[in-house]
């Protein structure tokens, strides 16, 4: 598979413009998860949201995960209807959707039910770790081969680490990796962001995570 660089070097998904979804006249750059018709759907769902970006890009760039999202993501209502089937599956609890094996264990369920077989790549980031530049460095690692296999990557941060564009107890989708200058591209309530995240690393006071699906 071809990898996707930018002209900066960057590594980045190989359609991004997937994410992208119309509304009449709007067109929004992922979904938002104001968008559940429930309060502690959306005050909770940003896992499942984040879930339903994944799936949604598999089933669009995958020969062998076509299928996996019969409804038409392209537009607002038709993603709704695959974050309220995600939600079945990966559903945030009180504390919301706090751990990344809850994610992984709700993508599996998600696939098996709809006829795939959908396996996760995890990696964990402690609580109040020490992050050398050795863990930094797997960070990025782990987010680059997910994305030179063309595969988003889910993140869940428990404490933004005082980033001011990253809300904490959050899942956002990463699409791209700077790792020159430490940052990552994500989407995150139908915006699209450049967070720090070499700053959210050695700042964050309760970690969180990253996951890959494929």
């Amino acid at each position: 598979m071809e990898i996707n660089k930018t002209a900066s070097g960057n590594i980045k998904l190989n359609r991004s413009e997937v994410f992208k979804i119309k509304d009449e006249n709007r067109i929004y750059n992922g979904p938002d998860q104001s968008w559940y018709k429930k309060g502690f759907q959306r005050l909770a769902g940003c896992g499942p949201t984040s879930c339903s970006n994944i799936i949604w890009y598999l089933s669009q760039t995958r020969e062998e995960y076509k299928g996996l999202c019969p409804y038409d993501g392209t537009t607002l209502e038709g993603f709704l209807t695959l974050m309220e089937d995600v939600w079945k599956y990966v559903t945030p609890g009180l504390m919301g959707l706090n751990k990344i094996e809850k994610f992984e264990k709700g993508v599996v369920e998600f696939g098996e039910k709809k006829g795939f077989h959908l396996c996760c790549d995890l990696l964990k980031i402690p609580e109040k770790d020490e992050m050398d530049e050795e863990k930094i460095k797997e960070a990025f690692d782990f987010i680059e081969y997910a994305l030179k296999r063309d595969l988003p990557v889910a993140f869940l941060n428990l404490h933004n680490g005082n980033l001011h564009n990253l809300e904490s107890w959050h899942w956002v989708t990463i699409y791209e990796s700077d790792r020159e200058h430490g940052f990552v591209s994500i989407l995150d309530q139908s915006r699209l962001e450049e967070i720090d995240l070499r700053h959210w690393l050695r700042n964050t006071s309760k970690g969180g995570g990253f996951v890959t699906v494929y």
